[in-house]
């Protein structure tokens, strides 16, 4: 999405009074990683652009989703989950 287009809407979230709780994006062939492009993308002077937000990245085979992991700002980094996975 565009970064100009992105910034606009949330501002149109926020003022009418609700949020963005995760932005989802796919990776073909490469796994369901938080790249470097990812996280440049992300960050503005190495903070989070959108802090309470979490990131979705699909992994993408042959067409079909096969793994997906969440990713979410812990005050330090990004950090993964597997998305769906529940902690026993």
């Amino acid at each position: 999405m565009d970064p100009r287009k992105q910034t606009a809407l949330m501002e149109a979230l926020a003022e009418a009074g609700t949020s963005v709780r995760c932005i989802y994006h796919s990776h073909v062939d490469v796994g369901a990683y938080f790249s470097e492009e990812d996280q440049r993308m992300a960050l503005l002077d190495g903070e989070p652009l959108y802090p309470d937000v979490e990131y979705l990245v699909v992994d993408v085979k042959a067409g079909e989703s096969v793994r997906a992991e969440a990713f979410a700002w812990d005050g330090k980094a990004f950090a993964g989950r597997e998305a769906g996975r529940t902690e026993g």
